[in-house]
């Protein structure tokens, strides 16, 4: 299941300097995120994480992102994914 809404999920810093090299995400309340995509506003896929705690953002240029986070459930159909916009100045 999609969600469009932003419920639980943070993105640290938001918006993120260019200079800075990590984005810190995670869950409120605390849930395990299997993998993290990141897509430009063209929807083109930039980059792929699979250890989404500290994702590695140092290509990214300036611009605006959308963060894709799976996130599991108890069984594969509980599984969600949840989407927040990134912003890098």
């Amino acid at each position: 299941m999609d969600r469009n809404e932003n419920d639980g999920l943070i993105l640290s810093p938001n918006p993120l300097n260019a200079e800075v090299e990590e984005l810190h995400i995670g869950f409120v309340p605390k849930r395990k995120i299997k993998r993290v995509e990141i897509y430009d506003v063209l929807g083109k896929k930039v980059l792929t994480s699979y250890n989404p705690k500290k994702v590695a953002v140092s290509s990214l240029g300036k611009g605006i992102y959308i963060v894709r986070a799976y996130v599991l459930g108890e069984n594969l159909e509980s599984s969600k994914t949840y989407h927040k916009k990134l912003v890098v100045k």
